[in-house]
């Protein structure tokens, strides 16, 4: 979200809340899509979309902000991106959204809610049970470890 206070008049602005300012801002929605090197130094934006209110654009031009983001990841991977995972936040945990990512054949790391049920290794776990919190924690050590080609941030 980039606060735009007093653009009111344009179309791709909204309001929204902000987890930051802990309060509702009027401003852009931009969905980036992040290359990032293995060492974590650089952060490369390689694809971007602005998210439009429904208010305002015609019913078959709104796009949700995981619609906009499947989207930039198939475009991407399509052109021949070597990506090892993907990471981002609670929002994009979607079952479709990752269910994609799954069919593409990418690994992601995303924030669950605590409600969610994760099947792993044909067993059911809760996500905030101990046992596949450690298993993450074990899987995101040893990709820090690796030499990673690119990581994708949503």
């Amino acid at each position: 979200m980039v606060e735009k206070a007093f653009a009111k008049k344009l179309p791709w602005a909204g309001w929204t809340y902000s987890f930051a300012k802990k309060r509702k801002v009027y401003g852009l929605h931009i969905v980036v899509l992040l290359c990032c090197s293995a060492n974590e130094r650089w952060r490369i934006p390689v694809a971007f979309r602005l998210w439009r209110p429904k208010r305002s654009c015609a019913i078959h031009d709104y796009r949700t902000k995981l619609q906009l983001a499947e989207r930039m990841v198939k475009d991407v991977i399509a052109l021949g991106l070597v990506v090892r995972y993907i990471v981002f936040d609670t929002h994009y945990t979607a079952g479709w959204f990752t269910k994609m990512l799954g069919r593409l054949r990418l690994v992601w790391v995303g924030t669950l809610p605590p409600r969610t049920t994760v099947i792993w290794r044909g067993k059911k776990y809760s996500a905030t049970d101990p046992g596949i919190v450690k298993r993450r924690h074990k899987y995101r050590e040893r990709a820090r470890l690796d030499k990673m080609p690119a990581e994708l941030n949503l």
